[in-house]
């Protein structure tokens, strides 16, 4: 049986509140992970978390656009023209 290919949905990140407890939080699209310690939910297996989720909140300010970069225009110096010495004297054969 071979594995099948993993797929990164999200990143937590742990966080440690004002009362020393650890929890993780991160995001899925518009949503909010909230995990937290369940030690109600234990067991001899080891230790139990529970994922919350909840709606993101409004960005304050809007995102604003990158600048756009435009090339620097690179200045074109005219060539001159040599003047002809001799004006076209050709004979057309028809």
């Amino acid at each position: 049986m071979t594995a099948a290919p993993k797929v990164r949905i999200a990143v937590l990140r742990e966080r440690t509140s004002a009362s020393g407890s650890r929890y993780m939080t991160g995001l899925l699209g518009d949503a909010k992970l909230l995990l937290f310690r369940d030690e109600a939910a234990d067991t001899e297996w080891g230790q139990a978390w529970a994922l919350l989720v909840e709606q993101r909140a409004p960005r304050s300010e809007p995102a604003t656009e990158a600048p756009v970069r435009r090339r620097r225009a690179t200045k074109r110096v005219a060539e001159a023209v040599p003047a002809d010495p001799a004006p076209f004297n050709d004979e057309i054969p028809w």
